[in-house]
């Protein structure tokens, strides 16, 4: 049963306006301003310290060598650990970047785990928790923003590959937007989850979606630039650095044109206010903690740029953030 606030999730599109003005702004981080300039330089230093050594080893990788992967994902894990401890070492210089420093870190917690990523969840408890996560990305705008992001890519007849993509939301309203605008794309959702899936399937309709089970991060069973466009959104956090490098460098060779990867970004506020309003509207504890705890996973740009730029360092990389509060990662594919 829905809670008394809101009978049914449709209801909360009566706070779109209000939200819709404030995602547009986006939510600002009181720690970016403090930190901006600290993690600008220590990304830069740990790309530069680590840039040969990604060449090669993505070199070899492309070649198909083994133990490539793994070479990959230390390297990134470990450029990424030397960074955040070159942002704490500059912070600690000055009073305010060192307690907007203290606060990041106490406030990050990149091991943490959500309900929805164990195997014990009841298929009542996932189904409802997605209900609301879908609910709460129509009101925040963000699928449109999403779709906003791909549309410079797609052309009449573009394919988009859609990596971790779950029950398929964001496919099937990008879908949904493209027809609008009378453009034929077709869109192929894939995830490891079977049930998600077939979730997706059933609520795609006749929308060109279709759904495979795929490893996001092992796409050999994908031919090179078979895709105009490759793009994930909302799962990143859910991965380690180094499997995120590996990801990219997957769906770099995938992609024809573009790799446009999306998540939220590491914001203390905007993880309060999510959580806060969705609690209330849908008095549902296992949302809450699981979207508390994801806004403790995400990511901060130039974290995002120190591993990007090392997956795929033969490519041109754009790492920053867009409106409501989401990271965006851009990688040039082909020629």
């Amino acid at each position: 049963m829905e809670p008394p606030l809101l009978a049914t999730v449709d209801a909360l599109a009566a706070f779109a306006p209000v939200t819709a003005s404030v995602a547009s702004h986006g939510v600002p981080s009181p720690l970016t301003w403090p930190l901006a300039a600290h993690r600008e330089r220590a990304a830069e230093a740990a790309i530069a310290r680590h840039f040969q050594a990604a060449w090669e080893v993505t070199a070899s990788l492309r070649g198909g060598e083994a133990g490539a992967r793994e070479a990959l994902d230390g390297l990134v894990t470990t450029a990424l650990a030397e960074m955040r401890a070159d942002v704490a070492e500059r912070a600690g210089q000055k009073l305010l970047s060192r307690i907007a420093a203290d606060l990041d870190r106490l406030f990050h917690a990149p091991n943490g785990l959500e309900i929805l990523d164990g195997t014990d969840v009841d298929e009542a408890t996932r189904a409802r928790v997605v209900r609301h996560l879908h609910a709460i990305n129509g009101l925040l705008g963000n699928y449109d923003a999403f779709y906003g992001q791909l549309r410079p890519y797609l052309r009449a007849g573009s394919r988009v590959l859609d990596l971790a993509a779950g029950r398929g939301g964001f496919a099937i309203a990008a879908a949904r937007r493209a027809a609008g605008e009378g453009l034929s794309v077709e869109f192929v959702a894939t995830d490891w989850c079977s049930t998600s899936l077939a979730i997706g399937r059933a609520a795609a309709g006749d929308l060109p979606v279709t759904f495979e089970h795929q490893d996001a991060l092992d796409l050999r069973n994908r031919e090179p630039a078979s895709f105009d466009v490759v793009t994930s959104t909302q799962a990143l956090h859910h991965f380690r650095p180094g499997q995120i490098a590996v990801m990219l460098a997957e769906a770099t060779r995938v992609a024809r044109r573009r790799v446009v990867f999306l998540d939220g970004a590491r914001c203390p506020v905007a993880g309060a206010l999510v959580t806060a309003f969705g609690s209330v509207a849908f008095q549902d504890g296992v949302w809450a903690r699981d979207t508390w705890m994801s806004f403790r996973r995400f990511f901060v740009p130039e974290e995002l740029r120190v591993i990007a730029r090392l997956a795929v360092p033969h490519r041109n990389v754009v790492s920053d953030v867009v409106a409501p509060g989401h990271c965006r990662v851009v990688v040039t594919a082909g020629g």
